[in-house]
């Protein structure tokens, strides 16, 4: 049986476009997962420290803090924490932190500062969580 070349070059032509079209969708969606990891506004310093936290109806428990930054930080915690409530966290010689819960998964939690941190705060921040996380 003989292909009618008239037939078989226009399925070509729109195969390709076909994979041309997939192709672009699966950059793009790549790109959009990429931009999605990314997509914090402020750069994160990883330290793994044992923090004070409380909140308004709890007593003070340990919590470890990580991936710090100026707008918040992560919290891991098997204390049951209210997302709705403050949460103040609190290191010795530094002031207390207050923070809201913005996502909770399982025991680990995402805080933002209720005040963004001076970098130079920062800075200190980091230096006494390295202390305490060493």
């Amino acid at each position: 049986m003989l292909l009618n070349p008239a037939r078989v070059i226009p399925f070509i032509v729109m195969s390709a476009v076909w994979e041309a079209d997939l192709m672009d969708i699966e950059q793009e969606e790549f790109g959009a997962a990429q931009n999605a990891d990314n997509h914090r506004a402020n750069e994160r310093f990883d330290v793994d420290a044992e923090i004070f936290v409380r909140q308004s109806t709890s007593q003070i428990f340990r919590a470890t803090m990580s991936d710090v930054s100026v707008s918040g930080f992560r919290l891991h915690s098997l204390t049951n924490l209210d997302p709705d409530k403050l949460v103040f966290v609190s290191l010795p010689g530094l002031q207390t932190l207050a923070a809201h819960i913005k996502w909770v998964d399982y025991s680990d939690f995402g805080c933002e500062f209720v005040e963004q941190l001076h970098p130079a705060v920062l800075d200190h921040l980091i230096a006494r969580l390295q202390e305490f996380g060493a």
